[in-house]
């Protein structure tokens, strides 16, 4: 033991350590961080942000076209409709020539052919040439709400089939994102070990420093290994710290492309759910049913809903994520803040043991880096 002590003391070896010292001081303070990007990958989030943004925006588009289109067919038929009740009305003083001329305009027309296609407008014009032109009327008006009611029917048909594959696909998506936001807030309390740990370190090592001040400015005799053991005790922390750092930057983007992807998602539901209630108007105009179109805006609006509170789960974790990186920034800090007192102590002990270094034998000592 008395042979250590004495070794330890020696001016050279002394002079050695303090180049140890000095190496990892450098080390430590170094601020850039090997495998770190300078960026923080928000970009990449914004990107795939806007992409979902610009997916609910396609939906808008889709939705629009679709109802667009749905407007136009309607008013054609009711514009036909008007026609064919208006001839009806006009049925007593209708001459038999003024009869048949009129059915072949109509039955002829553009618009009674995008209506009735043009296979069941030939038909209607060959058997309503030899009929009565009150009972030709009423032939066309009941054609033509029957396609009214066909097409309405299958668009209603259609709408409900995709809200229904929606909400499963919805479902779906929601629990696989809330399954792995509970797994997340179980590690959470792994993380918070981890830091609680670290912040014990990072006290004992405070504690071991200022009792070696203590001992310095009493004139009572250390040696420079102590002062290395503390600032490798310091590189396993920093290296930690890095680690835990690292690992909730990743589970923040992963949440975050996450959260965007369930906005976009409930910004989509959205529209869906006004297409619900521009259905139920077609529905209430064609007299048919509207239990399916009633159906489909409740799938709408279910799927709407899961969208917008999954979002919100995703940013209830993002906070979460956010308080334990302020922790990790603090701890880093403070780590920071040990290190300059090491140095302040450094210069003291570099004043007692100024002796040239050896450096055959510095150099063939392999010292760890502070961030691997």
């Amino acid at each position: 033991m008395s042979e250590y002590v004495q070794d330890a003391m020696n001016p050279n070896r002394q002079a050695e350590e303090m180049e140890f010292v000095n190496q990892l001081l450098v080390r430590l303070n170094h601020d850039h961080r090997p495998g770190q990007p300078a960026a923080s990958g928000d970009s990449s989030f914004d990107t795939a942000y806007l992409g979902h943004l610009q997916l609910a925006g396609e939906a808008v588009r889709g939705v629009y076209q679709s109802l667009y289109v749905d407007r136009q067919f309607m008013e054609k038929a009711g514009c036909l409709m008007r026609k064919a009740q208006k001839h009806y009305m006009d049925s007593k003083s209708c001459s038999v020539a003024e009869h048949v001329k009129w059915v072949e305009e109509f039955c002829g027309s553009e618009e009674c052919k995008d209506v009735l296609n043009s296979t069941t407008s030939k038909e209607l014009m060959l058997k309503c040439k030899d009929m009565e032109p009150k009972a030709a009327a009423e032939e066309i008006c009941g054609k033509l709400q029957t396609a009214r009611q066909d097409y309405v029917g299958r668009v209603i048909k259609f709408q409900f089939g995709y809200s229904l594959f929606n909400f499963v696909v919805v479902f779906c998506e929601c629990w696989e994102t809330c399954s792995q936001l509970k797994q997340f807030e179980i590690h959470c309390k792994g993380y918070d070990e981890r830091l609680d740990n670290i912040i014990a370190r990072l006290r004992e090592e405070e504690t071991n420093l200022t009792e070696m001040t203590i001992r310095l400015n009493e004139s009572r005799a250390i040696t420079t290994m102590e002062v290395y053991n503390i600032l490798m005790n310091l590189t396993g922390i920093r290296q930690e710290l890095e680690m835990l750092k690292q690992e909730l930057e990743h589970n923040k983007k992963d949440i975050k492309r996450r959260r965007n992807g369930h906005m976009s998602g409930a910004a989509a539901g959205f529209v869906n759910v006004i297409r619900a209630f521009a259905d139920y108007g077609l529905a209430t105009t064609a007299g048919v049913g509207t239990g399916l179109v009633l159906a489909a805006g409740a799938l709408n609006s279910a799927a709407t809903v899961g969208h917008v509170g999954t979002a919100l789960w995703c940013q209830k974790d993002l906070d979460m994520i956010e308080e334990r990186l302020v922790r990790v920034k603090g701890y880093e800090e403070r780590a920071k803040n040990i290190v300059r007192r090491v140095e302040s102590l450094t210069q003291k002990l570099r004043m007692m043991h100024a002796a040239p270094a050896a450096q055959a034998n510095i150099y063939a000592r392999a010292i760890p880096s502070p961030v691997a």
